[in-house]
């Protein structure tokens, strides 16, 4: 296929649009569903075999269910943790949200103050960020290296008025997963400062290089629990994001509020989902984590080989954050989807990182994944932007 102009395919994100640019890719699909897409925008990883569910009872669909979550999904949650790192709660340390996402939310209205700033690991998802906007915190980004933190960094931030500092381990998208030694710095300067700590495990299952430690670590002090927020969810650690199904862990002092803000504005979470999510987690995930390592180490190496992608080994999580030789990544998103029916996840996802990245999921059916990397080669070498050897060579070296 021969190269086109760049004005002669359609551009599909608009910058003025309410919706992401993932969102407004998903639609333009939508539209055209005759088409054969190949969509890899989500990282979803995704069952070998469908786990099945548990039968629905009348009671879930005709009674409403506690707003701070049903028992037999609490006690799940509470099961769930003390497999995977030996610890104890009670079920006042649980509260049952609408996803992930809506655990993020509630607790960051509840914590939110005029002025107020947040110190956020960086890349952090898009949608994050605008909560963090539409709440009126200041962003504040700081990153990290192998898992490690810049603790003089963070404590010169945490003197300027933080409020909140905010992590993803194993992060979204880099797979980095922070170090004991880095969840000690934040503890740390979280008792300092004053600072509560939010800590977004949502992909806890997929620590591969890196032990995660993480919850062990944040819970066997009770004076600094109280201090501290984990988020996680049924999405990706079990491959379910229809159930609309995470949870929040933290002192039953913080959660109260949050059980009371859930109830006003949606006075519980679905309780078919809820006992969906019990099955589900009595099950457990082995094979999904299975699937999910083995597509981590053909995705890679098929990846490694495709001419001009730089492609770092993430330590955890479900994908791999890919920098292309392109000029724009939005628009070649869009030339992607409308010339090649590839539909990828591109850098507008995310805060706190420039350059010409897409996510690539490592746990997508093999098939799909093996066809996305076909069409990728073919799309980069039609593209018209593509950028030189000698052009990325010399970008690198000036840091742009």
């Amino acid at each position: 296929m021969a190269p086109v102009p760049v004005s002669s395919f359609e551009r599909i994100v608009q910058p003025g649009s309410p919706y992401t640019g993932l969102q407004q890719r998903l639609m333009y699909m939508q539209r055209s569903p005759g088409r054969a897409w190949t969509n890899v925008v989500e990282n979803v990883p995704c069952w070998p075999v469908a786990p099945g569910h548990a039968a629905i009872s009348p009671g879930e669909l005709s009674s409403y269910p506690m707003c701070t979550g049903e028992p037999a999904l609490i006690e799940a949650i509470i099961r769930r943790e003390k497999r995977l790192y030996g610890i104890d709660l009670t079920e006042g340390e649980v509260l049952v949200t609408g996803g992930a996402l809506h655990a993020v939310s509630l607790i960051f209205r509840e914590l939110a103050r005029p002025g107020a700033t947040v110190l956020c690991q960086a890349p952090v998802f898009t949608s994050i960020g605008q909560m963090f906007d539409a709440y009126g915190y200041r962003t504040r980004f700081f990153g990290s290296r192998d898992g490690e933190l810049d603790a003089d960094e963070l404590r010169a931030m945490a003197r300027e008025g933080a409020t909140a500092i905010y992590i993803n381990t194993p992060n979204n998208p880099t797979g980095v997963v922070l170090s004991p030694r880095a969840l000690e710095t934040l503890l740390e300067i979280s008792a300092e400062y004053g600072l509560r700590l939010i800590v977004d495990m949502v992909y806890d299952s997929f620590s591969f290089d890196a032990h995660a430690l993480t919850l062990t670590l944040l819970r066997e002090a009770a004076e600094r629990w109280g201090r501290v927020y984990t988020v996680n969810s049924l999405s990706k650690n079990y491959g379910s994001p229809g159930l609309r199904i995470g949870w929040i862990l933290s002192a039953p002092e913080n959660l109260l509020p949050l059980s009371g803000l859930l109830e006003r504005e949606c006075v519980a979470i679905s309780g078919v989902s809820q006992a969906q999510a019990a099955h589900l987690l009595e099950r457990g995930n082995a094979e999904l984590v299975e699937h999910v390592r083995q597509g981590r180490e053909v995705m890679m190496a098929r990846l490694a080989r495709m001419e001009g992608l730089e492609v770092l080994r993430p330590a955890g999580g479900t994908q791999s954050f890919v920098r292309l030789p392109v000029d724009d990544v939005e628009a070649f998103g869009d030339y992607a989807l409308s010339r090649h029916g590839l539909a990828l996840a591109t850098r507008s996802q995310y805060r706190g990182v420039e350059g010409p990245f897409i996510r690539f999921p490592l746990g997508a059916p093999r098939e799909v994944a093996e066809r996305a990397l076909a069409l990728l080669g073919e799309a980069l070498a039609c593209y018209p932007g593509r950028v030189a050897p000698e052009v990325r060579a010399q970008r690198t070296r000036v840091g742009s």
